[in-house]
C-alpha cells in the first residue's frame, strides 16, 4: 500500500492492484496482469511499479496505460523503489523519462534496472536469505568511505566476478545466492557489523519460529565454513568491470551520478573524485567535490543481516550484525537506519557509524514493518499491534517510549 496527496494504491493477493481517492473511499481504477499476489509496490508522478509472487515486475504508465514486465528474478519480488533525477519530464508525449528501479527478491538478490530499455544492468549479491526490504539513501563521500575503511573487504576481483551476469535483456536469471558458503565473522548477539558476504548468525531459541517458505539454513546455522579468495591482480583490479561502465554511463546521462572520463578507474569511482554537475552544467561543489553525494542502497534480509551497498559499482561495503531473526523491514533518514526484525525487536542504527544505537522491545511477536519519522517510529506486528516509539527525552509510556494501538 502506498499513497499521497491525492490518491491511494493497493496491491492485494488477489492478483490486482486497485487505485483509490483516498479522501471520499472511491474506487477509480483496478489494474490486472500479474498471475500471483502483489507484494509490493511503489510508484511517482509518472508510473507504477509493481513485484509479485509470479516473479515479474510490472510498470505502469499513469500517462498512457502502457504496462510492461520486467523478468530477471526467480522468486517473490518483495520490494521495489523508482530511482529518478528531479529533472523536468521528457516532452515526448507518452514517453518514461530517464528512471531506473531497484527490485529485491526472495532469491537472495537485488536488481538495478533501465526503465527506457527494460533490461537489468547490474545485480547486487551478498545476501545469503531472502531480500525482503530495500531503501535508497544519499550519502556524503567522507562518510561512505570511513565506513568502507572501517573493515576488511573482499578483493575487487572477488567482489566484482558476479557483476558481469547480470541479465542485459532483463531476462536472464540470477545465480542464487543460496549456494554461497558464509564467511567466518563475529559472534554473539552484539550489534556488531562487518562487510562482504561474511555472515555468523546466533540463534534465538526464543524468537518465533520463521514459516518454513522463509528459512534459510544458511543463515540460521551455527557452522562456519570460509573460502579461500585469489590474490589481487592490481593492475587488472582497477578496471571497471563492463556492467559497472554501462551502469555508470546509464546513471550519468540521466543526471544521478557524476561522469567519468575515460581514463577513470575502478578507485576513482569508489573515491568520489570526480564532482557532480548541478542540472545547469555548473559544479555543485566546486571548492569540494568530495562533499557530493552518493547513492547507497540500504537491504535488510532473512539472512539476519542489514547491508549496504554503493549503488554505481554493486559492492557491499557494510554489513551491520545484531538480529538474531531475519529482517523483514528497514528506513532511512539523514541521521538514522531503522531495522524490524522477526526477533521481536526494532534496532536504531546510527547511519554514518553502523553502530547499533538502542534495541527497541515491546512486539511479543514479528515485527513486519516500520517507518521513520524526524522525531518517531513506527512499527507493525503479527502481535496485531501497532506501536509509536517517540525520540522525545520524557517517553510516553514507561521505559519504551511508546504509544501502542491493538489492531481491530
Amino acid at each position: 500500500m502506498r499513497f499521497d496527496d491525492v490518491k491511494l494504491i493497493t496491491g492485494s493477493m488477489d492478483r490486482s492492484l486497485k487505485i483509490w481517492n483516498w479522501r471520499t473511499g472511491e474506487l477509480l481504477r483496478t489494474l490486472e496482469g500479474h498471475t500471483e499476489g502483489i507484494v509490493s509496490l511503489n510508484f511517482n508522478d509518472s508510473v507504477l511499479a509493481s513485484g509479485s509472487a509470479d516473479s515479474n515486475i510490472r510498470i505502469w504508465n499513469f500517462h498512457t496505460g502502457e504496462c510492461f514486465s520486467l523478468r530477471g528474478h526467480r522468486d517473490w519480488v518483495n520490494a521495489v523503489q523508482l530511482w529518478s533525477a528531479p529533472t523536468p519530464r521528457s516532452k515526448a508525449e507518452g514517453t518514461v523519462p530517464p528512471m531506473f528501479l531497484f527490485s529485491a527478491s526472495d532469491d537472495g538478490t537485488i536488481r538495478l534496472w533501465d526503465l527506457q530499455t527494460r533490461e537489468c544492468i547490474l545485480v547486487y549479491r551478498g545476501h545469503v536469505g531472502q531480500v525482503q526490504s530495500l531503501k535508497l539513501v544519499m550519502m556524503d563521500h567522507a562518510s561512505v568511505q570511513k565506513l568502507s575503511r572501517c573493515t576488511t573487504t573482499l578483493p575487487r576481483s572477488l567482489a566484482h566476478s558476479d557483476v558481469s551476469e547480470a541479465a542485459t535483456d532483463g531476462s536472464r536469471t540470477a545465480t542464487a545466492s543460496k549456494t554461497e558458503a558464509p564467511a567466518p565473522s563475529l559472534s554473539g548477539a552484539r550489534c556488531n557489523y562487518t562487510s562482504g558476504d561474511a555472515q555468523d548468525q546466533v540463534s534465538n531459541a526464543s524468537a518465533p519460529a520463521l514459516p518454513e517458505r522463509f528459512y534459510y539454513h544458511a543463515a540460521s546455522s551455527s557452522s562456519l565454513s570460509s573460502r579461500q579468495a585469489p590474490e589481487e591482480d592490481e593492475t587488472h583490479s582497477r578496471a571497471i568491470p563492463p556492467m559497472v561502465a554501462l551502469t555508470q554511463r546509464r546513471l550519468s546521462a540521466a543526471g544521478l551520478v557524476p561522469s567519468l572520463p575515460p581514463t577513470a578507474t575502478l578507485d576513482d569511482i569508489e573515491d568520489g573524485m570526480f564532482q557532480h554537475d548541478s542540472p545547469d552544467g555548473t559544479p555543485e561543489n566546486p571548492k569540494h567535490p568530495h562533499k557530493s553525494k552518493r547513492p547507497v542502497l540500504v537491504s535488510g534480509s532473512l539472512d539476519n543481516t542489514l547491508k549496504l551497498w554503493d549503488v554505481r559499482t554493486g559492492q557491499c561495503f557494510r554489513t551491520l550484525f545484531g538480529h538474531v531473526e531475519g529482517v523483514w523491514g528497514v528506513d532511512v533518514d539523514t541521521l538514522r537506519i531503522v531495522s524490524a526484525s522477526h526477533d521481536r525487536t526494532v534496532k536504531v542504527w546510527d547511519r554514518d557509524t553502523a553502530q547499533c544505537q538502542n534495541t527497541l522491545v515491546g512486539h511479543r511477536a514479528a515485527v513486519t514493518c516500520i517507518g521513520l519519522d524526524d522525531d518517531k517510529i513506527v512499527s507493525g506486528s503479527d502481535d496485531g499491534d501497532v506501536r509509536v516509539w517517540s525520540f522525545a527525552p520524557q517517553p510516553l509510556c514507561g521505559q519504551d517510549a511508546c504509544e501502542t494501538s491493538k489492531a481491530t
